[in-house]
């Protein structure tokens, strides 16, 4: 059993099986010579009739080509199969003992005649059908009067049903007879109507407003013209034409097919395409291709590169979920142990392939694409963290991980901050604060104030998006924002300047109206700075680290008092932190923080599910003033709750009880 990498890229397990099975029974046909012989005189009048239907327009009868060798094609089969059991399970089941007569009018009713269904009774008589495919599309790749796009396809549309034709035709057909019609495998009448085949999701009119769409993304940074543009193109799928073009140029020469993807023209076809490309390497060749022939491109070079680039991503996180396979022992019990071997060792080969193609990527793009683009291709990928984290999930951080991984061996010493809040993002804030952690010792005060500076005028910005979670990318971003503090010439009064930069206004003359974007900036900024008591070493003593604690979290208790709304879920996330805090890093103030919370924070629920979300007891002193409360509060909290039948908020109650092994 011979078994190619390429067909575990391409397929998924069951496939695989599959094809090989099919693959195996086929060579038991294709090694035999004589077998070979009468197949070539057999197929000879059927090439001779397809000519002249496509040429001359004649109609052709099925039933009166004059086929040779089918008797002789047959016995030999009953030899070359004679132990083989499919074929047994033919002969013993089947009224018709002729194999090779039964396929061979399913062939020429499929090609002359009206026949488009896929009903064979057995798997044999499948499997030499595919066997008539190739060798038809063999023989007719070798004949020189179909030296012409135009006869190859009306050819396709007629062979339709035949994938085996099709598949071999792309793979048989002569780089001379491309290239001496280059023109007109190349031409492309850039449509969208005229391009596309099928659109599952978006209508007619998404794509008559198409050049709309980019006409006002000309102003847009090149990453973003492409997120705009190519937006809906994986709903997209090239017509018959064109798809047959890309496959028959890819395989014969990219640089051909480089010439037909320029000609394309539109973005969202120029995306589409990728569809089709299975083997990595060639995302590879194809940006060499491309950075070789830039001056004759018609398309935007970096537009280009950063398609191919885009499309190597998905690609690769693709393949790396579907060979995951071959690794999950609950899915391959009971299955063979040959595939299952051989796909482990794909996979482990392209686990250590794909770190390489993307570094070989960027050193491609390095000289040919400003580094700004770059990052804000790389960064525009954002972690995913849902609450019931999946395979999925992982592969896809995993993905990004070893994209940013790539990008950093490749580019090293020559990474330098770009301000500009065009291509700004948290990803890449975490990167570059990540870098500087690294290279602690070199850091100065200015970069990291520009780097932090960069990210208050983000914040800032309308861009800034929160969920009130510590995922990623906001986990990192958090601790960044004390890292770069801690970094600053005088991190206390910057943390200082920055509270007072995004204090909401909850009292006195100048009230603010409630503006929810403001509360989530002020919260995460609340958030970034309660991770610095982390950075012991910036205090200059214990007191000036006690005093600053306990001013930030007289502060935050006040903004959560005077805020004039259901405030919990925005307050409630850095106190939580706090406790975090004192419970792991700072413990000197945990007493103290334990106390101002239950005398200070208003909301009982809000406190309760603070107080119990570390698994670090509470101090007894806080316990005993905490009972003290719940004897007054707790009650009328589970009855405020009860008559709003939220049922969960109820059970909570009591549990935090237990937690906190308090009885009242």
């Amino acid at each position: 059993m011979i078994m190619k990498e390429n067909i575990y890229l391409q397929y998924d397990f069951y496939t695989v099986e599959e094809k090989v099975t099919e693959r195996n029974f086929l060579d038991i046909l294709e090694v035999n010579k004589e077998l070979e012989k009468l197949a070539k005189n057999y197929i000879a009048p059927i090439v001779e009739a397809l000519y002249n239907s496509i040429t001359r327009g004649i109609k052709i009868n099925p039933d009166e080509l004059n086929l040779v060798n089918e008797s002789e094609i047959n016995n030999q089969l009953e030899k070359l199969l004679v132990d083989n059991e499919l074929y047994k399970k033919y002969i013993q089941n089947s009224f018709d003992d002729n194999l090779f007569k039964k396929v061979s009018n399913k062939f020429r009713n499929r090609l002359f005649g009206n026949d488009r269904f896929n009903n064979e009774e057995y798997t044999i008589q499948r499997y030499v059908h595919l066997w008539l495919e190739k060798t038809l599309a063999i023989e007719i790749s070798k004949n020189e009067r179909f030296n012409s796009v135009e006869i190859i396809l009306t050819l396709i549309e007629k062979s339709e049903l035949l994938h085996e034709f099709y598949s071999t035709l792309i793979k048989q057909l002569p780089k001379e007879f491309i290239q001496q019609n280059i023109n007109d495998w190349t031409k492309v009448d850039v449509r969208a109507e005229n391009i596309l085949d099928s659109i599952r999701t978006f209508d007619n009119d998404y794509f008559k407003e198409y050049q709309n769409r980019l006409d006002l993304s000309e102003n847009l940074t090149t990453w973003k013209f492409i997120e705009n543009s190519v937006n809906g193109s994986s709903y997209a799928m090239l017509n018959e034409e064109y798809s047959f073009k890309s496959s028959v140029l890819l395989k014969s020469d990219i640089s051909f097919w480089i010439m037909f993807w320029d000609n394309l023209k539109l973005p969202l076809i120029q995306d589409c395409i990728f569809h089709s490309i299975i083997e990595p390497k060639q995302y590879l060749i194809i940006i060499k291709n491309l950075i070789s022939k830039k001056e004759k491109l018609k398309s935007d070079l970096n537009l280009l590169l950063l398609i191919v680039a885009k499309n190597f991503f998905e690609e690769s996180l693709r393949l790396s979920e579907k060979l995951s396979f071959y690794e999950d022992e609950d899915r391959t019990q009971n299955k063979d142990l040959n595939f299952i071997e051989e796909g482990k060792k794909v996979n482990q080969k392209w686990q250590e392939n794909k770190t390489k193609y993307y570094q070989e990527i960027f050193i491609q793009l390095k000289d040919n694409l400003h580094q700004k683009d770059i990052e804000e291709w790389i960064f525009s990928y954002k972690s995913r963290n849902s609450v019931n984290r999946n395979q999925q999930q992982n592969f896809y951080n995993l993905e990004i991980k070893t994209l940013i991984d790539a990008y950093k061996n490749v580019f090293g010493n020559l990474l330098n901050f770009i301000e500009s809040q065009d291509s700004f993002s948290l990803q890449k804030f975490n990167f570059y604060t990540e870098l500087m952690n690294e290279n602690e010792e070199t850091i100065n005060y200015e970069s990291a104030t520009n780097i932090l500076n960069t990210l208050i005028t983000y914040i800032k910005s309308e861009s800034f998006y929160w969920d009130r979670s510590y995922s990623e990318p906001y986990w990192s971003a958090m601790k960044g924002i004390a890292f770069l503090l801690s970094k600053s010439e005088n991190p206390i009064s910057q943390a200082r300047k920055l509270i007072n930069t995004f204090k909401v206004n909850h009292q006195g003359w100048k009230i603010v109206d409630i503006d929810y974007n403001l509360l989530t900036k002020e919260s995460f900024i609340y958030c970034g700075i309660a991770l610095l008591f982390e950075h012991k070493t910036l205090f200059k003593n214990t007191s000036d680290k006690d005093n600053f604690f306990k001013e930030f979290l007289n502060l935050v208790l006040t903004q959560d008092r005077f805020s004039v709304i259901d405030n919990s879920e925005y307050y409630q996330m850095p106190l939580h932190l706090i406790f975090l805090v004192v419970n792991q890093v700072c413990q000197e103030m945990k007493l103290h923080y334990e106390n101002e919370l239950i005398k200070n924070h208003d909301d009982l629920y809000s406190l309760l599910s603070i107080l119990t979300s570390s698994e670090d007891a509470i101090e007894n002193e806080s316990k005993h003033s905490l009972e003290e409360r719940l004897k007054d509060e707790f009650l009328i909290e589970k009855r405020k709750y009860s008559n709003r039948e939220q049922k969960d908020k109820v059970i909570f109650l009591d549990k935090a009880l237990d937690v906190l092994k308090i009885t009242i």
